[in-house]
């Protein structure tokens, strides 16, 4: 009997003692993890997609835009400090460059969460100087002129966009624009790789890419005369592609996909029949909430892991 009411009080103690270890460990958790929380630092990297240009409020880079799914992604996780490194225009080869720089390293090596969005441009620069050589127009503001000139003529207005159309699908321009997709993915996988380098232990998520003239297209009688936004598709595609299929996918860094991101939320407009346009590709405050929700929801799946 002695011996049974020892075993029982040595149970006793034993269950006792792993539930206060296991409370103990849940409260030494918890608090880590709010410590954890309470000092995210958070560094943004990329274009202007990252800075909030075209957005109400944007006036130069490296200022705080309300509406920028950057700034609100912040906010959402509590960042106690916040590294605005996106630079309008930039290239992959740019941020590669500048991950030389002290500034942006000190920024990186500090940081426990990091978006990117880069390689838009990649392609962009040499396909609208395509465009634009097309028509023989300089750059968008000449694009901007003709079309202002030609919103009477309708037919001249059909041919302008049907030449650029066709511009974008030639022979040279496909060789052009492959040229830059190979350089753009070498760029890409040497950007992780030195991140990794700065910091093994960041959580990294990159925007994919969307088609912002996915709807400029004009159909008459079911048939498409104007197919630009179909052209255009084919490099997002092959983009988003490689950034889901190379080998630090899940791995490295992880994908906020946008792709699916349509024209409504970007600032392009393509009406002919009241002709109204506007070519310009950034995502207005709509877009950026959509990808402030997408990016969101990659955090919250991958912060633990």
């Amino acid at each position: 009997m002695k011996v049974l009411k020892y075993f029982l009080i040595v149970i006793c103690v034993f269950i006792v003692g792993t539930f206060v270890a296991i409370i103990l460990f849940e409260c030494v958790n918890s608090v880590a993890e709010k410590k954890k929380q309470e000092n995210i630092v958070y560094t943004y990297l990329g274009d202007s997609i990252s800075s909030g240009f075209a957005l109400p409020g944007y006036e130069k880079d490296g200022e705080n835009v309300e509406e920028n799914f950057a700034y609100k992604f912040s906010e959402k996780i509590n960042a106690k400090k916040v590294n605005n490194l996106a630079v309008s225009g930039a290239k992959t080869k740019d941020l590669l460059e500048s991950l030389k720089n002290d500034k942006y390293k000190k920024s990186i090596e500090e940081s426990n969460v990091i978006t990117i969005s880069i390689g838009s441009n990649d392609c962009l620069s040499p396909g609208l100087k395509i465009l634009y050589s097309s028509v023989n127009a300089a750059n968008e503001k000449d694009i901007i002129k003709k079309i202002d000139s030609l919103k009477k003529d309708k037919m001249k207005l059909f041919l302008l966009f049907d030449t650029m159309t066709k511009s974008i699908s030639s022979k040279t321009a496909k060789e052009k624009l492959q040229n830059v997709l190979d350089g753009y993915k070498n760029n890409f996988v040497k950007i992780i790789d030195e991140i990794e380098k700065i910091n093994p232990d960041a959580l990294i998520i990159v925007e994919s890419y969307y088609n912002p003239y996915k709807d400029f297209v004009y159909d008459k009688g079911g048939v498409r005369l104007i197919q630009f936004g179909d052209n255009v598709q084919t490099y997002i595609d092959e983009m988003n592609k490689f950034l889901m299929t190379n080998k630090y996918y899940n791995k490295k860094y992880y994908v906020s996909d946008i792709s699916s991101l349509g024209s409504e939320k970007t600032n392009v407009k393509i009406d002919f029949e009241n002709r109204c346009f506007c070519i310009d590709p950034h995502p207005n405050s709509e877009g950026h909430e959509y990808i402030l929700n997408k990016t969101l929801s990659v955090y919250n799946t991958k912060k633990h892991s």
